[in-house]
């Protein structure tokens, strides 16, 4: 069987800390890898898109 990369994005810390040792733990003993990526400002609370 083969490895799966999974690139995830996420809004914050709390989304990438629960990816790095919540998620990715359990899936990488089935050759299944998470990475996340943090997008946004820092901060910033919602408010509108355009």
């Amino acid at each position: 069987m083969s490895d799966l990369n999974i690139f995830v994005i996420v809004e914050g810390q709390t989304e990438q800390t629960f990816v790095r040792e919540v998620l990715a733990p359990e899936l990488a003993s089935k050759n299944i890898f998470l990475y996340s990526a943090l997008i946004g400002k820092p901060g910033h609370k919602g408010g509108k898109w355009f």
